[in-house]
């Protein structure tokens, strides 16, 4: 089996509702494969410890505001805003 065919998904966490993937590389190179050319990053899921998700950088991240480790960091600015209630995001966005 090739490494391309071992990079799908395993599953759908149940709690994210996201395509799983087994590792960082398989979850990345599934990224490459279906966003070519887009700013995705693999990262772990945050309920199952063996699982993998993908998705896009944020837009300070690939505008160059923050650095990856400066914004997804234990202490970065993107903790802030993805740490907050739905309600406390949506107005922050107004």
């Amino acid at each position: 089996m090739s490494r391309a065919q071992d990079a799908r998904p395993f599953g759908q966490c149940r709690y994210c509702n996201k395509q799983a993937y087994r590792s960082r590389k398989d979850a990345r190179l599934a990224g490459k494969r279906r966003f070519k050319g887009e700013h995705i990053q693999a990262y772990p899921c945050p309920h199952i410890d063996s699982a993998w998700h993908i998705g896009h950088s944020a837009p300070e991240v690939v505008s160059g505001k923050y650095t990856r480790d400066e914004y997804y960091g234990p202490n970065g600015a993107g903790r802030a805003i993805f740490h907050r209630k739905p309600a406390e995001r949506v107005r922050d966005a107004a």
